[in-house]
């Protein structure tokens, strides 16, 4: 009975994720819970590069974007979920990557300004939308960021200008489609991205990601953008999905209404991550 257990989570892992059958059958050799679990994370090790064809960060990527997979489909136990996840992310080529070229904020302006300026729709009938969700490989990611992708927006824009980021720090409180996930890791004692306004003679900049508190709802950091040019009393600001109301758009917003803090990137970043990875179910 514990063997048809096993093979039946297998075969089920295996057309849940899609892995070729190839493939499959070569690694259905073995028995045991802990080579079924080493199996599946065998499986499950380039699962986000097969989805979307990006090659950074396999082990995170691929563990991340996996991680709603196996918790939702009701067939492990937590102990079992988190042991398979730990595999797949140490069966990733290292967590550093290097970028094909040097991180640019005028670029990742640029790139919003240009974009945004397209009056950019969250329908999967506007090209653009779809390659901003193509980095999230969930199969009701349409859906699930519609009405809330101005952090998937600024993911896009910062990839193409040249940053590298997983789609989830290790351990974060979300993935980089949240804007909680940006404050956490500009925060980081690494990174030390995060700024306010006035905060030691700090003032915004073309290509600062701008954070607003409160904006659009009761919950904090709730709203985000990116910085076009800064006058006195306002912003010129590029945003996915202005006000929650699903377009894209450039316009001003006033400079001390409803915002956090800034995100200053600098140039010379590359991720590095190198503690214990404990995923959040």
């Amino acid at each position: 009975m514990r063997g048809k257990m096993a093979m039946d989570r297998l075969v089920a892992v295996r057309d849940m994720s899609r892995v070729p059958m190839e493939e499959a059958v070569g690694c259905a050799s073995g028995g045991g819970v802990d080579s079924e679990l080493a199996m599946i994370a065998g499986w499950l090790h380039n699962y986000y590069c097969r989805l979307t064809g990006v090659e950074d960060f396999p082990g995170i990527n691929s563990a991340e974007a996996a991680r709603p997979l196996l918790r939702d489909s009701g067939l492990f136990q937590r102990e079992e979920i988190v042991a398979i996840l730990q595999m797949v992310y140490a069966g990733g080529s290292g967590t550093a990557v290097d970028a094909p070229r040097r991180f640019s904020r005028e670029a990742m302006a640029n790139m919003a300004e240009s974009l945004a300026g397209r009056t950019i729709l969250g329908d999967p009938e506007d090209p653009h939308y779809r390659a901003i969700c193509h980095y999230w490989p969930d199969p009701d990611i349409y859906k699930g960021l519609q009405n809330s992708w101005c952090a998937a927006f600024i993911y896009y824009c910062a990839r193409e200008a040249g940053l590298r980021l997983p789609i989830r720090y290790p351990n974060g409180v979300c993935r980089f489609a949240g804007c909680g996930a940006w404050v956490e890791w500009a925060k980081l004692p690494e990174t030390g991205f995060f700024y306010t306004d006035g905060e030691a003679g700090f003032t915004p900049e073309r290509g600062d990601i701008v954070v607003y508190e409160q904006l659009l709802s009761e919950e904090h950091h709730d709203h985000i953008g990116i910085v076009l040019e800064c006058e006195d009393d306002r912003l010129l600001v590029a945003e996915g999905n202005r006000d929650n109301e699903n377009y894209s758009c450039v316009f001003h917003r006033p400079r001390r209404h409803c915002i956090l803090g800034y995100i200053r990137i600098d140039p010379d970043y590359r991720f590095a991550f190198r503690g214990s990875y404990n995923p959040i179910l």
